[in-house]
């Protein structure tokens, strides 16, 4: 038995609700600047043996304007022509979201066994520094016994910075306006343990590599032991990578931990 939906919704973008005067305002506080239509469609595969899927694809339209990420309103690099910062009328991006149970547990329980995914997101270039990321790895929840509600996880990832900014890099280094190195895409994998301690904690200690550091080739390379725990990005990671409006909302200095 399979399931298949489509989903749409409608959100008032409005950056007054992030002052503080405005955190307990259950009114409509002044500032909206437009609205966000995120549109889902999905199949959740379902089978006898408890080897569920879930397949979804997604992208939204913010109506709201937004900086370009390069020009001015006369077409020209910002940074270095100066001038007025030209106005993007809308942002937009997409995604997919892919997890497959392959493999249950010899007690049957649904929620023990293997699992894969695959995520990945695409920004608008226009107005978006980072403009796509792709992860994928595999989870598996009660690799021993003794411990069924503990999940081992193992994944890696890229994120890859926008190309008009790294054309830009290039024209400031051109000019002597810089030492920095140019940005193109940094690369990050990740192995972590859960360990659900009780039903309401776990820990997830975690070990974190990460190559081009900020997207940049001649960065040293990091290795981040105990990283802040990256747990089963499908259920954590994803949630983020979806939700985050027109780019991005993570730092290029890694993934975001595939833990929430």
């Amino acid at each position: 038995m399979s399931i298949g939906y489509v989903q749409l919704g409608a959100f008032e973008v409005n950056p007054s609700y992030l002052l503080t005067r405005y955190a307990l305002d259950v009114g409509d506080p002044p500032g909206a600047t437009g609205a966000l239509l995120p549109l889902e469609a999905g199949w959740l595969p379902r089978s006898g043996n408890g080897l569920d899927g879930s397949y979804k694809f997604g992208a939204w339209h913010n109506s709201s304007k937004a900086l370009d990420v390069v020009e001015n309103t006369q077409g020209q690099p910002l940074a270095i022509e100066g001038g007025a910062p030209l106005m993007r009328h809308g942002e937009y991006g997409a995604y997919f979201n892919f997890l497959q149970h392959l493999a249950g547990s010899v007690n049957g329980d649904s929620k023990q066994g293997v699992k894969v995914f695959l995520n990945g997101v695409y920004a608008d270039r226009r107005t978006s520094t980072l403009d796509s990321q792709i992860a994928a790895g595999v989870l598996y929840t009660g690799a021993f016994a003794s411990r069924p509600d503990d999940e081992l996880g193992l994944a890696i990832g890229r994120t890859h910075v926008n190309n008009r900014v790294a054309d830009l890099e290039r024209l400031e280094g051109a000019l002597g306006r810089g030492s920095f190195g140019l940005q193109n895409a940094e690369y990050v994998g990740e192995l972590f343990y859960k360990i659900q301690a009780t039903g309401w904690l776990d820990l997830r200690p975690s070990i974190q590599y990460i190559r081009d550091p900020g997207g940049v080739a001649k960065n040293t390379d990091d290795l981040n032991p105990l990283a802040k725990g990256l747990s089963p990005l499908p259920y954590g990671t994803a949630r983020k990578w979806r939700s985050f409006g027109n780019e991005p909302r993570v730092p290029l200095r890694g993934l975001p931990s595939l833990s929430g």
